[in-house]
């Protein structure tokens, strides 16, 4: 454990996402910008990047992420587009044969959490007193 090893692994966690879903992309099938697969890669990544910054509003409004800020966005963080639920949305596409379906699947619930995301900030950021509203 060291500050450095914090700052990689962190770091890490928010870089290697668009490059693992581009890689999705890339083995269903999506080999050139033109194709639908890579389309949907281009965009999940649009929306990842879009996420993580709508992310960042509360951590700089309130000094922590949304997630903390009250039950409801507590709760709802096990389910939002994040890396364990989108690998098992892919596993059970491919347990039935759907890969491709699973992954249209995950772009679709990644553009519904940045919804979700950004509404919530709107939200809770609105007043500058969000707190008393976060539940």
């Amino acid at each position: 454990d060291s500050a450095l090893g914090n700052v990689l692994d962190h770091g890490l966690d928010i870089v290697h996402p668009p490059l693992w879903y581009l890689a999705w992309a890339w083995g269903l099938g999506g080999r050139s910008l033109d194709d639908p697969v890579m389309q949907a890669g281009m965009l999940l990544v649009g929306f990842y990047v879009a996420d993580r910054l709508v992310l960042a509003v509360p951590k700089a409004v309130f000094k922590r992420g949304l997630h903390s800020l009250s039950p409801l966005d507590a709760r709802l963080r096990t389910i939002i587009a994040r890396r364990n639920v989108n690998m098992a949305i892919f596993t059970v596409g491919l347990v039935f044969g759907m890969a491709l379906e699973a992954f249209y699947a995950i772009v679709a619930w990644q553009g519904a959490t940045l919804a979700w995301h950004a509404f919530r900030t709107a939200w809770l950021t609105s007043s500058r007193i969000g707190l008393r509203h976060a539940a």
